[in-house]
């Protein structure tokens, strides 16, 4: 029985019966359809949370004009109007917030209020945008520069942040002759978005591959005899990549909605386990059934 993606897709969502045609999928076929369901959700979730974004975004840019004044680029950078000598967080919204840096090599004041996951960083001669990327670390994306080599996008700690402004702080002849504030909100959108897709593919390909190898792992080793003998390691593992479809997409959307109460890999485990267990039993279940002579026709 040939099986593609989006057949795979739409059947693993309605029901259970398509798993007992899944246990003779190819593994890496099986491991390329759910890198490719990775790939798609995060770029959906990225989709619908930008939406929203973009609205912040609009809100934060009135509210730089409300605080700042007008931004006016001249022999010291991007420099404010109102108070250009001192740093100061000028919003923190549910998903963004924004720190003015005075000067860069005085220290980089502190952010990340634990309110938004992506924030930016705004010193006069360079403008970089950062998503958290796991405990204490934070993708640093630059989206303005005065000078001729921009600085690459890096995962830092927020000890190495300070540096990193620093060294996209350093040139002494602006290399931008224009700026507009309109401009930079529309390119901040597009950063923000593709930061979002970013740490949502590590999050739900990272955590899905870490459920999927140990809950593999710990039935196929840890089963019955009989189990073991009739369904093997890569039976299961081919079982819980297809599990984990219905699974991601159900994660992905309580991201976009952005359910507060629980966090999404903790969302992942829930379903995924509960999921798993169920395919599982069904599974294990018709193979105890059939006779020693038909356990080559599993799938067929």
């Amino acid at each position: 029985m040939k099986l593609g993606f989006f057949r795979i897709l739409v059947e693993t969502c309605r029901g259970t019966n398509i798993f007992f045609h899944l246990l003779r999928q190819p593994v890496l076929t099986a491991f390329f359809h759910f890198f490719l369901l990775s790939v798609l959700c995060s770029a959906g979730v990225a989709l619908f949370s930008s939406l929203s974004l973009s609205k912040m975004v609009d809100s934060g840019i009135a509210k730089v004009r409300e605080s700042c004044g007008n931004i006016s680029l001249g022999k010291n950078g991007l420099v404010p109007e109102k108070s250009p000598d001192i740093s100061r967080l000028i919003f923190a919204e549910s998903r963004l917030e924004l720190v003015y840096i005075a000067d860069p090599f005085s220290g980089v004041p502190d952010f990340d209020q634990g309110i938004a996951n992506a924030g930016i960083l705004w010193s006069p001669r360079f403008i970089a945008v950062w998503g958290r990327a796991g405990e204490g670390e934070y993708v640093m994306i630059p989206a303005l520069s005065t000078q001729k080599y921009i600085p690459k996008m890096k995962v830092l700690t927020r000890s190495e942040v300070n540096d990193y402004i620093k060294s996209g702080s350093n040139s002494e002849t602006l290399n931008i002759s224009t700026f507009d504030l309109n401009t930079l909100a529309q390119e901040i959108k597009i950063i923000a978005s593709i930061i979002l897709f970013i740490m949502m593919f590590i999050q739900l390909f990272l955590v899905f591959v870490f459920f999927i190898i140990t809950t593999t792992a710990t039935r196929a080793f840890l089963g019955g005899s009989p189990l073991r003998e009739r369904i093997s390691f890569r039976d299961y593992l081919v079982l819980a990549l297809y599990v984990a479809f219905p699974c991601m997409i159900i994660t992905g959307v309580v991201a976009v909605i952005n359910v507060s109460f629980i966090s999404l890999p903790l969302t992942a485990l829930i379903l995924f386990m509960i999921y798993f267990l169920y395919v599982a039993y069904r599974i294990e279940r018709w193979v105890l059934s059939l006779n020693t002579s038909s356990q080559n026709d599993i799938g067929d």
